[in-house]
């Protein structure tokens, strides 16, 4: 049996906590979230439930440490920025948290899965915002204010999309990484190579344990104009690229379904 991860392996832990645990690594895909973040919110993630803590609990705790980063970022300066993206990694971290807790617990809900993704994006959306606020106070650039407007345009596009497709089909979970997997990976594969390839490896750029880490190091390094740069560019690439696998012609899910025999039930991480 594959080993527990750092600092796992030295946590007492019961045999249901220890294979929960092994089964929510193992269907981490996130590069940050798999080797980094995983190592912080697994262990307190033990200590949550053991506690009675519910996952809902700890997304609306989540979310006010979110809301907070955006408004600490709206201030302006260097100090500010880190503080706001220390605080924002730690909503990163703190994300897999909930979710961690309701797989331990076996108490998954579908509003909870809601709620949480509800938490998570308003969280980004604030943050973004924020930076936007806190670089406008400093340099008075209009620049960075449409190219905020660009960002969270394109983000609530693609929201939009997302979210209409989880209602549409009465899905089972409220997840976007549903959508992700019953929709963006397969729909991926059908496309020509170049468009596969930069859906394949452009989703893992624009996970949040991956950009959220990168926006710390460019607040560490005081690039906030680099966030809101990095931010617009990420969501006008996604953007396109869902553009092209929708103007080429998707397949429904029930359609892969019949066609493969496959279950296309998506997994809420």
């Amino acid at each position: 049996m594959k080993s527990l991860i750092f600092p796992l392996n030295f946590m007492k832990l019961s045999e249901a906590e220890a294979t929960t645990c092994r089964e929510i690594v193992r269907h981490t895909e996130g590069l940050m979230a798999r080797h980094v973040n995983k190592r912080f919110s697994l262990p307190l993630s033990i200590y949550l439930s053991r506690a009675g803590i519910s996952p809902n609990q700890i997304t609306f705790f989540n979310l006010l440490v979110g809301l907070l980063a955006g408004w600490v970022a709206s201030r302006g300066g260097y100090l500010y920025l880190l503080m706001a993206a220390v605080l924002f990694q730690a909503v990163s971290i703190l994300d897999g948290c909930d979710g961690e807790v309701a797989k331990l617990k076996v108490k998954c809900t579908k509003f909870g899965a809601w709620f949480d993704t509800i938490g998570d994006n308003l969280s980004f959306v604030v943050f973004i915002t924020g930076v936007t606020f806190g670089l406008y106070r400093e340099t008075h650039a209009i620049w960075i204010v449409h190219l905020a407007k660009l960002a969270l345009a394109n983000f609530a596009v693609l929201l939009s999309i997302m979210i209409s497709y989880l209602l549409k089909q009465k899905s089972e979970h409220a997840s976007l990484v549903t959508y992700e997997k019953e929709v963006v990976s397969r729909k991926a594969e059908r496309q020509n190579p170049l468009v596969a390839r930069a859906a394949h490896y452009g989703k893992f750029l624009v996970k949040k344990d991956f950009f959220s880490f990168l926006f710390f190091f460019l607040a560490v390094i005081d690039k906030p104009q680099a966030i809101v740069f990095f931010a617009a560019l990420g969501s006008t690439a996604v953007a396109l690229v869902l553009g092209i696998m929708t103007i080429r012609g998707w397949r429904s899910p029930k359609a892969i379904q019949e066609g493969t025999g496959q279950s296309v039930t998506g997994v809420v991480p």
